[in-house]
Parts: structure tokens; sequence; C-alpha cells
């Protein structure tokens, strides 16, 4: 059974962060450094570097192609809980596109430098991006301003980090539900699994009390960062004041599998919806429900 020691929401975080880090050191190269940082002026910084690749400092130069993996990992994060955002809201599309963009042009100072010795890190989908390594991308608590950078560095960086995730409550509960739905999908599979008598009780429980443990921890975790979220429907609450035309159709699509699943045998599944939509079901509820 699979552990979640580190959200998924914080992987993506993490991953973000080193990105924008990165983009911000290499800002401090330029005549930009002294004006008041912004997100949609990083446009220019990477059209500046992908023009002229030697105002990088060979530091810089060397952690392009970690930069880039990290920004791959947050548009593949992004992208998959992208159902669950509002077709209107313009702060989830708008930072996704600008990190497309960014890392199209970036790509090519890439090839540029790289001679083939370098090893870089490709992510095809969203499941080899949980591969990688929690600590691959430190921690933005570890960043350090380096010794050149102007006495401004330090603000910029909060700022920046600031505009980037401002509105990422939403993403984050996203991502709770679609864990706790991961560990309640490996407790049905294991009761599946008993009734075939391919596995024991025994095994059964002890698959349950990690379930049931992470979810407490994560539920924790959540309500540590957010005091205000104090029940399920704090958190749901979150996700569908305004949901996307698409989630809609996809839930609606998840209640009927499950519907027709029933009837057809008396015993619920989960619908095989690619999607993990199914957050309105009885099992996420229950979960829920006895972690919070």
């Amino acid at each position: 059974m699979a552990s979640f020691p580190t959200s998924k929401y914080a992987r993506y975080k993490r991953a973000t962060a080193f990105f924008l880090d990165w983009l911000l050191r290499a800002r401090g190269r330029g005549r930009r450094s002294g004006k008041r940082v912004q997100l949609d002026e990083f446009n220019d910084v990477v059209q500046e570097i992908a023009a002229k690749p030697s105002t990088l400092t060979p530091k810089l130069l060397g952690e392009l192609p970690k930069a880039l993996a990290a920004c791959q990992c947050s548009i593949t994060f992004r992208e998959h809980v992208a159902t669950f955002f509002a077709d209107d809201q313009e702060g989830h599309r708008h930072f996704l596109g600008l990190l497309k963009k960014w890392l199209a042009s970036l790509k090519q100072v890439e090839t540029q430098q790289t001679d083939g010795t370098v090893k870089i890190k490709r992510f095809e989908n969203y499941y080899e991006v949980l591969q990688v390594d929690e600590d691959y991308f430190p921690d933005e608590e570890t960043f350090v301003v380096e010794k050149r950078a102007s006495k401004r560095a330090k603000v910029d960086r909060e700022l920046l980090f600031d505009q980037a995730f401002a509105e990422d409550l939403r993403l984050e509960i996203a991502y709770f539900f679609l864990e706790l739905e991961e560990l309640v999908e490996e407790v049905f599979d294991i009761y599946e699994q008993v009734k075939k008598q391919e596995r024991t009780m025994m095994e059964a429980t002890v698959v349950v009390k990690v379930a049931m443990d992470l979810a407490d921890s994560l539920t924790a975790g959540l309500q540590f960062r957010y005091p205000a979220l104090q029940t399920a429907e704090d958190l749901l609450f979150v996700l569908m004041d305004h949901p996307s035309t698409s989630m809609k159709n996809q839930i609606a699509k998840a209640a009927a599998d499950v519907q027709a699943n029933f009837e057809k045998d008396g015993t619920y599944k989960f619908a095989p919806d690619k999607n993990r939509v199914r957050l309105r079901t009885s099992w996420i509820n229950k979960l829920i429900h006895g972690a919070i």
C-alpha cells in the first residue's frame, strides 16, 4: 500500500518554489533587479535568457535542467486537478499558461547548452512525477540569498511566492481529497481481495489502520495550516462553491456509474473514472467525518 509522508500539494509547492527561485536569481542578473517583482514580468526575463544564455552565471546554467524539471512537475500537478477549478477562474489558467510558456522557451536554452553528458529528468505523466524523490527539490525554508544579490532579494522572493501561492487553498484541498480517495480505494481493494480469499482479514485490518493513520495525518496538517477548516462541509464548500462545468458533469457520471454497479451486482464499487472526482460518494464522506 502506498504511503503519503509528504502530501502531493507539498510536492507541488516545493517544485514550484524551486523553479521560481531560479527565475528570481536569473532576473537578478539583469536590469530589472531593482524593480518590484511581478510574475508576468518573467516573460521578458525568460525571453532575454533564451536570446542570450550567456547572461546566466555558470551556477544558474548548471541548475537549469533541475529548474526545468521543477517547472514540468509544477505543470503536471496543476493539470492533474484542473477539473476542480471553475471555468472562469483566471488565476489557475493564467499561472499554468505562464509555466508552460516559460518551460517551452527555456528548453531551447537547455538544448543549446547541454552536451549530452548532463542527465536531464523527463516526465511523461503525473505518475512519473510522483516517483521523484521527496527531497529532490529543497524546502523553500532552506533557500538562501546569494552573496552578491541585492538587498531586496529576500523580500522579492517572499512577494513572488505570495503571488504564486495566494490562491492555492482550492488546489491544496483538491489534492487532500484525491489522497483520501486513494486511501479509500486501497481499503476497498483489500476487502475485495479478502472476499476472493486472496488476502486475510488480518491483512485487511492492517491496511485499514494504516489508511486511517495517514488520513489523520493529512487532516491534521491541513487544519494546522487552515484552522478555520473544521468540518467536511467547510472543505466541500471551498471546492464546490463554483465548480466547473466539466467537474459537475464528471461527478454526475461517477454517481450514475456507482448506482449502475450497485443495481447490477448489489455491491458498491469505484466507478472507472480516471479523473477521480468521486469525492461526493459515501466512502469519502465517511472517511472525512472520521478524520475531521
